[in-house]
């Protein structure tokens, strides 16, 4: 899978749960680098998600998301893997799994990163 359709099948999934995303899109010279792939905003959770298929976390990634965390936003990494996605933290530790086979993925994906608050 490639990491844009990875990127709409999520904003897609998300977008059907009720929540609005915005994607920041990397190597463009009006955006700073390293920001995290999307900002998700929804009643149940407002934050930043890295979205990787099978990539690493850049060190200025790395370094933004951390950023973030320490000033009290919440923000993840999303893996993609076949039939799941892996919420993980910036040292890719994994913190819960979302089954994509189901429906309302967007529901469970909202619900999963509620309560990792």
């Amino acid at each position: 899978m490639l990491e844009s359709q990875f990127q709409r099948d999520v904003q897609q999934s998300l977008k059907a749960a009720g929540a609005v995303t915005f994607h920041v899109h990397g190597g463009d010279t009006r955006q700073a680098s390293g920001w995290p792939d999307l900002y998700v905003a929804h009643r149940k959770w407002n934050g930043w998600l890295e979205l990787k298929v099978g990539a690493q976390l850049s060190i200025l990634q790395k370094q933004r998301i951390t950023d973030l965390r320490i000033r009290g936003v919440y923000a993840y990494v999303l893996m993609w893997n076949v039939g799941v996605w892996i919420v993980q933290n910036v040292e890719r530790e994994m913190l819960a799994a979302v089954e994509v086979t189901k429906q309302d993925v967007g529901h469970q994906l909202l619900n999963t990163l509620w309560t990792l608050r």
